[in-house]
């Protein structure tokens, strides 16, 4: 059986809605270039609050190189750039 719903199948009320977004946009010197996929993805994300008090969104920048040490965070691929876009 599919554990996974559409848009859809979600009750009126849920709980916790874990959404993958490709939001992976142009930025250069710490400005969005193309917002276009984050527009594109406001209409689900509403629906979304409307049924659930807890909505996680989860994307990514970029590509981390291999080469560097895969501790260290890289600040040019932080995602905190997208939030006030999202808000």
């Amino acid at each position: 059986m599919n554990q996974y719903k559409t848009l859809s199948q979600i009750p009126v009320k849920c709980g916790p809605v874990f959404l993958r977004l490709d939001l992976n946009v142009p930025i250069q010197n710490g400005v969005i270039l193309d917002d276009t996929r984050i527009q594109k993805s406001v209409e689900t994300i509403k629906f979304l609050l409307q049924k659930t008090d807890t909505l996680i969104i989860t994307t990514h920048l970029g590509r981390p190189n291999a080469s560097e040490d895969s501790a260290k965070w890289d600040q040019r691929l932080s995602t905190l750039i997208l939030k006030p876009a999202l808000e």
